[in-house]
């Protein structure tokens, strides 16, 4: 539950890149601890930036 809000709220995060592109990558799963029978969310976050080509003439 919590990874699927967390998930949710970075998905579509509005950021102040100006100039910038930002391409990002998230990817989770969860599952269940054979020991202690908790549930594990494991998410990874990426963010890549590049600057936005402008054109001249």
């Amino acid at each position: 539950m919590v990874a699927s809000r967390l998930h949710a709220t970075l998905q579509d995060a509005t950021l102040d890149l100006a100039q910038h592109h930002l391409g990002g990558c998230m990817s989770g799963h969860s599952r269940r601890d054979a020991k202690t029978k908790l549930y594990v969310a494991e998410l990874r976050l990426r963010a890549v930036t590049e600057p936005i080509a402008v054109a001249t003439a």
